[in-house]
């Protein structure tokens, strides 16, 4: 029995030392950032504004076109819902990483590092939020394939 005990205790302490390290090196990636925000935060940013932008963009182009086009209405419908539930979860998103961002001029090591910590905690809701506007991606594409074609 005792060697199970072990086996548990270097166990978490692995996994103390990796949370450990993942914290320490987002809080300096924070800290040294002109921007305030670690490099995989400020690509989520910067590639779900874009989106959330050319979500709209459909949107308005799919209202637009939505009368003239009745052979294709269906597939405009779908693609109107989409842009809409995009637009929705990439707002989302960007709130949950604005909530990670150290004020560019005040970025004290412990500013730096709770933002790290936080950086770590959301990242599973991140991910969630990344996977879902992928599969709408996906299937908003499909949908602009067959209004093309």
């Amino acid at each position: 029995m005792e060697t199970l005990a072990l086996l548990g205790l270097v166990s978490n302490v692995v996994q103390f030392v990796a949370f450990a390290k993942d914290l320490i090196s987002t809080s300096i990636e924070v800290h040294q950032s002109s921007s305030g925000i670690s490099d995989d935060i400020l690509h989520v940013n910067t590639v779900y504004g874009q989106l959330s932008g050319f979500g709209a963009g459909i949107k308005m182009f799919v209202d637009a076109d939505f009368e003239a086009q009745s052979d294709i209405a269906p597939a405009l419908a779908v693609m109107r819902q989409l842009s809409l539930v995009c637009k929705v979860d990439c707002s989302r998103l960007l709130k949950i990483t604005e909530k990670l961002q150290v004020n560019a001029n005040d970025k004290s090591r412990w500013k730096s590092f709770k933002a790290g910590l936080r950086a770590i905690m959301e990242q599973n809701e991140i991910s969630q939020m990344e996977k879902r506007l992928d599969a709408t991606q996906t299937a908003l594409t499909l949908h602009i394939c067959t209004v093309l074609r």
